[in-house]
């Protein structure tokens, strides 16, 4: 007899259709993959606690799985492949497992930057200098993963710098990305 299993999943990127065939070929189990934006899977799964719809759940970032992590909606496993996990990639309980890290990356373009790589930012605070005003794009405040980095920058660094750095770093910005946060 044929298995299912029902995913939800919040990544669009990359396509995860090869896998999934894949793991149907291996295991003789079909899947079925509904499309969940990552703002909302937190209330469908604590929802859903009681009832569960899903076997597994695959988001963007682990701040929607963090925000829930009190509701006790996902059963912890200690995987094998998660007893090799370091710490910040996993729930502490083993509820939750990351499989990817998403870096923040920075990009220079040396045609508005130049070619003297002595002059490029090359920590997040040296965005915020007066002579790089309207030459920084960012991802929206609204992206889990921009709210999360800033989330760990406050925990890490503290209030008063978080909110010092929220509070320049938008005025440097090409466009009004940092303005559509409510």
């Amino acid at each position: 007899m044929t298995k299912s299993l029902k995913i939800y999943s919040g990544r669009n990127r990359p396509d995860l259709a090869p896998v999934y065939r894949l793991f149907e070929e291996l295991t003789d189990t079909t899947t079925e993959v509904e499309q969940v934006y990552h703002w909302d899977v937190e209330s469908r799964v604590v929802e859903e606690r009681s009832d569960a719809q899903a076997d597994i759940l695959l988001t963007n970032s682990q701040l929607a799985l963090q925000l829930i992590q009190d509701a006790y909606v996902f059963e912890s496993y200690k995987a094998p492949v998660a007893r090799e996990y370091a710490e910040w990639l996993r729930a502490p309980d083993y509820a939750w497992l990351s499989f990817t890290a998403w870096p923040r990356v920075a990009m220079i373009n040396r045609r508005v930057l130049g070619d003297d790589s002595s002059q490029w930012p090359s920590r997040l605070e040296d965005f915020a200098r007066p002579e790089l005003k309207g030459q920084l794009g960012c991802a929206s405040m609204i992206e889990a993963t921009t709210i999360a980095q800033f989330a760990a920058i406050r925990i890490a660094r503290g209030d008063a710098y978080a909110e010092d750095l929220l509070a320049r770093l938008p005025q440097m910005c090409t466009s009004s990305i940092w303005k559509e946060t409510p």
